[in-house]
């Protein structure tokens, strides 16, 4: 800078100017360190945004996959009770005829099996009305987890996270 180690007021000037211009780029690599550490924070705030959202999915697929497994699970039992129910209707069936065969001495037993085969039948709609209500809760949650899966709004939530 001209006009410095000049004794008079024009070297003042001088070195007061070349102070100044020094505290300028000093201030400008203070601004640009601070736009890097803003911008790596940023980076590193985008990642954990990122791993925290395939967390959030990989769980997600985790439960939804359990609950498939247990909507099947849950539809083999119902398939189960209801063989058990129709071998027990047809052995009720059978004892029914037989006590009938067997005269009067066993009119009484006849009457019990009557009676159990409506409990048979009461049991058996219950069965049928929880096997439909198993197979339609499966068959939502699958449904909600596909739609779920499919759309925009989960790709718009992560894609909100990862910025």
């Amino acid at each position: 800078m001209p006009g410095i180690g000049r004794g008079d007021e024009i070297g003042a000037m001088a070195g007061a100017v070349a102070v100044f211009r020094e505290a300028m780029l000093e201030a400008d690599r203070l601004r640009q360190e601070r736009e890097v550490a803003r911008q790596q924070a940023e980076g590193a705030r985008h990642d954990a945004q990122r791993a925290l959202a395939a967390e959030v999915e990989q769980s997600l697929g985790k439960v939804s996959g359990h609950l498939e497994h247990s909507a099947g699970t849950l539809d083999a039992a119902t398939q189960a009770m209801g063989a058990t129910r129709d071998a027990m209707a047809a052995g009720l069936a059978a004892a029914q005829a037989d006590a009938a065969a067997t005269g009067e001495n066993v009119r009484a037993v006849a009457a019990a099996a009557e009676e159990l085969a409506r409990s048979v039948e009461a049991i058996t709609r219950q069965v049928e009305e929880s096997a439909g209500a198993a197979r339609r809760a499966s068959a939502e949650a699958r449904r909600r987890t596909r739609r779920w899966a499919a759309s925009p709004t989960r790709r718009a939530a992560s894609a909100t996270w990862c910025g």
